[in-house]
């Protein structure tokens, strides 16, 4: 499925390398497992088990990454009131690993910070959100997350 060296986005983590492919023997045969270097250094072991099912996919083209921020100043963020259905809602979101879904989630969470605040779950989410996508947008179009978020927050400024 993925060979070393292959650019992975890690719903729930980020993106990174694969660093290396090992097989194991386990009671259903063998299975290969992948060694993940993250942007930010943390190594994640991840069997092919869990990376299909996990969304585990090669990151977004350079083109996909620059649309995913020139729309991203007119993304939709209207989001259901009731706190515990927008969380799964959100959580959801995330979970697919679709781009365009985690930069919504984060451009609803930044503005609801500003206006509203966030609360602690929402706080974790914004978090992991932010490092997603800033750090797949920063790996497909090869430039500092630092440079990305600057970006974003100048477009979030004019909303």
């Amino acid at each position: 499925m993925f060979k070393v060296g292959d650019k992975v986005l890690c719903p729930m983590h980020g993106a990174g390398y694969i660093e290396s492919i090992t097989r194991k023997e386990t009671e259903g045969g063998e299975i290969d497992v992948y060694f993940v270097r993250l942007l930010g250094g943390l190594k994640l072991t991840i069997p092919e088990t869990i990376a299909d099912s996990s969304h585990m996919r090669e990151i977004i083209e350079k083109e996909t990454a620059l649309s995913v921020i020139e729309g991203f100043e007119a993304l939709e963020t209207d989001f259901d009131d009731n706190w515990s259905k927008r969380y799964k809602e959100n959580i959801e979101r995330i979970k697919s690993g679709d781009a365009h879904e985690v930069s919504r989630v984060y451009k609803y969470l930044c503005l609801r910070n500003v206006t509203k605040g966030l609360s602690a779950g929402e706080r974790k989410m914004y978090q992991t959100a932010r490092q997603i996508l800033l750090s797949e947008l920063s790996m497909a179009l090869d430039t500092d997350k630092s440079e990305i978020e600057k970006r974003l927050s100048d477009m979030l400024r004019r909303n």
